[in-house]
């Protein structure tokens, strides 16, 4: 079997989703998320300075703003790290959030 990343079959989306579910309080803000990487995931164990993970830690932003599956929730408590839980209206399956193209522009009436 060919193996889908350097991990295994599993997309990062399908990475976040345990880390999250994981947590107690189901939610964790985006350092905690790297950490549970880097504690769970072999491949990114020897990962986690900062010269070798820029890469991957841009990825997992790029899949929390992307994925309906996680929404991002203002922190109570500081106000400065925002919490990432998984939404619990979100279908499953692979849904991304829409973006507007520039050919969405709402035509208007003359």
């Amino acid at each position: 079997t060919t193996r889908r990343n350097a991990w295994g079959n599993l997309s990062y989306a399908d990475l976040i989703t345990p880390a999250i579910a994981s947590a107690p309080e189901k939610r964790l803000t985006l350092s905690q998320i790297y950490e549970w990487m880097v504690q769970n995931v072999p491949y990114f164990e020897d990962k986690g300075d900062s010269n070798s993970s820029a890469g991957w830690k841009n990825s997992i932003r790029h899949n929390l703003s992307l994925h309906n599956r996680f929404m991002r929730v203002q922190n109570e408590g500081t106000g400065k790290s925002s919490w990432w839980m998984i939404n619990p209206d979100a279908k499953p399956g692979k849904s991304a959030r829409h973006r507007a193209t520039s050919m969405e522009t709402p035509k208007f009436e003359k």
